[in-house]
């Protein structure tokens, strides 16, 4: 299985603008630019980070499922929100951190932390990434 993405970008570093598309078109012509990037959070736009952020988090989220389903729980809620942090400096992605809320009948809170962290581990954009993978687990009662 392949899935693909296209940027393209127009002008300046400092005054240009681009568009990234993804294969699928749910992402179609978004835009995004440089002071998006490094300087202000600009509604509508977005950048590299903010969507690895998306994608981190949406795959933790089936990794989570896969992981407590096998295991027999069916939990009710589950809310994941990953924060990718850049160096101003270097421009290097230095931490995915990951914050994940589920309401779950019937399981410890250790039992909660242990499988959250494998789900951490097998997830592959986890894998992918070559940073300091972060996790804070919160077991809704």
């Amino acid at each position: 299985m392949k899935r693909f993405a296209t940027s393209e970008w127009n002008g300046s570093l400092n005054e240009g603008e681009g568009v990234i598309t993804t294969g699928s078109n749910a992402l179609n012509k978004l835009h995004h630019t440089y002071k998006t990037r490094y300087i202000e959070n600009v509604s509508k736009e977005t950048s590299p980070e903010e969507l690895i952020a998306a994608a981190h988090a949406d795959c933790y989220s089936s990794m989570f499922k896969i992981v407590f389903e096998k295991e027999g729980f069916d939990f009710k809620q589950l809310e994941t929100r990953v924060e990718v942090t850049i160096d101003d400096t270097t421009h290097e992605v230095t931490s995915s951190h990951i914050y994940v809320k589920a309401k779950i009948p019937n399981i410890s809170k250790e039992q909660f932390f242990e499988l959250a962290t494998l789900a951490k581990n097998i997830c592959p954009i986890s894998k992918l990434l070559k940073t300091n993978i972060l996790l804070d687990c919160e077991l809704i009662q």
